[in-house]
């Protein structure tokens, strides 16, 4: 095998990485709502069109405000922005899910990352492929002829 394409090999599994770091911080911000999470019945008091500037393109996006009870039976007001077009009314009954005591947690049921899942499940896998594939070169029988005695005739 060639110099050129182990740093290939090493690359990827650099991306690898890299890959599960990041979909792993939206994966575990996700498992939250999943293993700590509340749900609560909520009514929708306020969807306007707003632009979302948290991103280098700005877009447009609406933003619709909640109000529910939390277990506690306190009164919460909470906002989310969602996708131009989604379908959602003012008065509106809608199932939420939050983290107890943490500020504007609240969201739609159903609205999970499934892309920083996917992306951190792949990730998994390619590593854990990259893995097999040294431990398997690791193990392999050097032979009379190594790669490095290329310079000679």
């Amino acid at each position: 095998m060639d110099v050129e394409a182990e740093r290939f090999r090493a690359f990827l599994c650099f991306l690898a990485v890299v890959a599960v770091c990041i979909s792993g911080y939206h994966t575990v911000r996700d498992a939250r709502y999943f293993l700590v999470g509340k749900t609560a019945v909520g009514r929708v008091t306020n969807v306007r069109e707003t632009i979302d500037a948290s991103s280098r393109r700005p877009r447009r996006m609406l933003r619709a405000d909640y109000e529910f009870a939390d277990s506690t039976g306190k009164a919460v007001a909470a906002h989310e922005q969602l996708p131009l077009g989604f379908p959602i009314t003012i008065d509106e009954r809608v199932t939420l899910e939050y983290l107890s005591g943490v500020n504007n947690s609240a969201r739609l049921t159903g609205r999970q990352n499934w892309l920083a899942i996917i992306v951190f499940v792949g990730s998994l896998l390619a590593i854990a492929g990259g893995l097999t594939w040294l431990i398997r070169e690791a193990n392999r029988p050097i032979t009379a002829r190594s790669r490095f005695d290329d310079d000679d005739p």
